[in-house]
């Protein structure tokens, strides 16, 4: 995936599609949280609809020990 629109401590945001992009009908964006951070942030839409789908992997691993 491409550079990150911008980064915080807690996630990277990729600006997918922006109202100035659609004529002002929506704006879409990828979001991904760092682990253990809240999912989402308490935030409002007061005249929006907001509609998330959530994707999750996790990859562990142990280092070899020789």
């Amino acid at each position: 995936m491409n550079t990150p629109t911008h980064e915080t401590p807690i996630a990277r945001v990729w600006y997918l599609r922006t109202a100035e992009d659609t004529g002002g009908r929506l704006h879409e964006q990828r979001v991904a949280y760092s682990p253990g951070s809240p999912f989402p942030p308490a935030h409002y839409h007061p005249a929006q609809d907001e509609r998330s789908e959530e994707h999750t992997s996790e990859l562990q691993s142990r280092p070899h020990i020789s």
